[in-house]
């Protein structure tokens, strides 16, 4: 028995479930492929032009002609057969492994969806011929496979380009469509655009605005960057890598809100699926549409070898399992759901102790405190008080730190030094030079932020206090401070499993 796919079949592309913002998308893709596919030669001739691979999307309210241009390769005639050829496969890719493409079917899709009747005008980089095709979808579904097609030389030979026409559109998009779908291709094109490529819609360039995030005291986003790393549960083992970060609330000027928040998540430079639709796993977002968790934690993960919806607006269900699984236990190592609901009604209100919570917190460290090897520095001694004093006066000279912050505290000042390039130095190095004053150099860098035992804004105020309380012991007694903080550096240090 021999199986046998007929044209006419290609008709049921009309009723898939795209979105006209899906539908433009795999145009763009297919004109930055091409670019991709022959990059080094391409960019040596737009170097030359002084221009950008420029991509322009022109959509006619009136005339309902969507037209969709772009001066990137051309596109070969054996490539416009492969691309009309049921269950074809792209043959000759830069990388066959990173396309933006992955079954040969957005074009055909994509067109016989939104119109009855397209054209394609196109000119190779490397040809002094301009091929044209004009193709009637109902002639297509009648099994006429013999698309005619124009061929002609042009006066110049240097220009590059293809031109879509689509007309008599089955899908008219209103305004608010129109505006969806602006942002949508802002969003997935974020990685290319303005680098190397421009994306122009009825003159107007595509921009995207990174969100505004929450700031530590020292100026620094309130980020997580994460990976290289492979999901627990991926049988194949895959390569994810990202961040999850938290916004900065509308009302102190940031960029909240539902529809900027949720995870991105980005294949091959091209995002998948992003704001304003973006997703959100169960394993993160579980608390609801209008909580804050919702509407400010944020981030992208980047899946190379994903698995993607035939129309690339998702990927794969069982992929998503596995990521959900991996951003779930991230979210909870970092604590990032409370950083989310800092600045809620009540924040800032004192809270009721609760003994009982209190109690489980200290069950739940006990086994590890007990079998970690705090016991080792207890038996240990202390470093003679020339060695440490040298210690701090090195650190504080190869500091590269040039931000200051100071302090004043009753009648005397505390100037805070953050320094983020060498772990090595003490967690803390205190110096006095001038009566009533106190210059702090604290190490960001030290394995007890790395490994994210505490949050900065928590080490910087648990640093202050101790500092000060530190301060009124030395100028009421002869133990001197950097006794105290070469044992607590020490005891810092030590790995501390985090249990829940």
């Amino acid at each position: 028995m021999k199986i046998k796919v007929g044209l006419s079949s290609l008709r049921i592309y009309k009723n898939l479930p795209y979105t006209f913002w899906g539908a433009v998308g795999e145009f763009v893709d297919n004109s930055i492929q091409a670019y991709l596919d022959e990059e080094k030669v391409l960019k040596k001739k737009l170097k030359k032009a002084k221009e950008k691979l420029t991509i322009r999307i022109d959509f006619d309210s009136k005339t309902k002609i969507l037209k969709i241009s772009d001066n990137s390769t051309g596109i070969k005639k054996e490539r416009l057969e492969q691309a009309f050829d049921i269950g074809s496969e792209i043959s000759d890719r830069n990388d066959p492994n990173f396309a933006l493409g992955q079954f040969n079917i957005g074009m055909k899709a994509a067109a016989i969806w939104l119109c009855d009747e397209w054209e394609i005008c196109t000119k190779r980089h490397d040809s002094d011929k301009e091929l044209s095709l004009s193709i009637i979808n109902e002639d297509v579904f009648a099994e006429k496979d013999d698309i005619p097609e124009q061929e002609k030389k042009v006066g110049n030979v240097n220009k590059h380009y293809t031109l879509l026409s689509f007309e008599k559109l089955n899908q008219v998009p209103n305004i608010t469509v129109v505006n969806k779908t602006k942002l949508h291709l802002a969003s997935m094109y974020r990685k290319f655009l303005g680098k190397s490529i421009d994306i122009i819609w009825n003159g107007e360039s595509l921009t995207w605005e990174e969100p505004i995030l929450m700031k530590h005291p020292n100026g620094r986003p309130f980020k997580w960057n994460f990976g290289p790393a492979t999901s627990p549960g991926d049988e194949r083992n895959r390569e994810i890598r990202g961040w999850v970060g938290v916004m900065e609330l509308e009302s102190k000027g940031g960029t909240a809100s539902r529809d900027r928040a949720g995870i991105s998540v980005v294949r091959r430079n091209r995002v998948i699926q992003g704001p304003p639709d973006a997703w959100r796993p169960k394993e993160v977002y579980a608390s609801g549409a209008g909580s804050l968790v919702n509407q400010r934690i944020v981030g992208e993960i980047e899946f190379d070898d994903g698995d993607v919806t035939f129309d690339k607006t998702a990927i794969s269900i069982n992929d998503l399992a596995v990521l959900g699984i991996y951003l779930g236990q991230l979210v909870t190592d970092y604590d990032i759901k409370r950083k989310a609901l800092e600045g809620s009604k009540g924040d800032d209100e004192d809270k009721p102790v609760d003994a009982k919570e209190d109690k489980k917190d200290l069950e739940a460290i006990k086994g590890s405190v007990q079998s970690s090897n705090l016991d080792k520095i207890t038996g240990s001694g202390i470093a003679p008080t020339d060695r440490i004093k040298a210690r701090i006066e090195r650190a504080f000279k190869n500091a590269k730190s040039t931000e200051k912050t100071t302090f004043k505290i009753g009648n005397f000042k505390l100037i805070l030094l953050a320094e983020y390039k060498n772990e090595s130095i003490p967690f803390v190095a205190y110096k006095s030079d001038k009566k009533n004053e106190i210059k702090v150099l604290v190490n960001m860098h030290h394995p007890y932020i790395t490994k994210h035992y505490i949050t900065r804004n928590e080490y910087f105020q648990f640093i202050i206090l101790m500092v000060v309380a530190r301060y009124k012991i030395e100028i009421n007694s002869r133990l001197t401070m950097d006794d105290y903080f070469e044992v607590l550096d020490d005891v810092m240090r030590l790995e501390i499993n985090r249990k829940k």
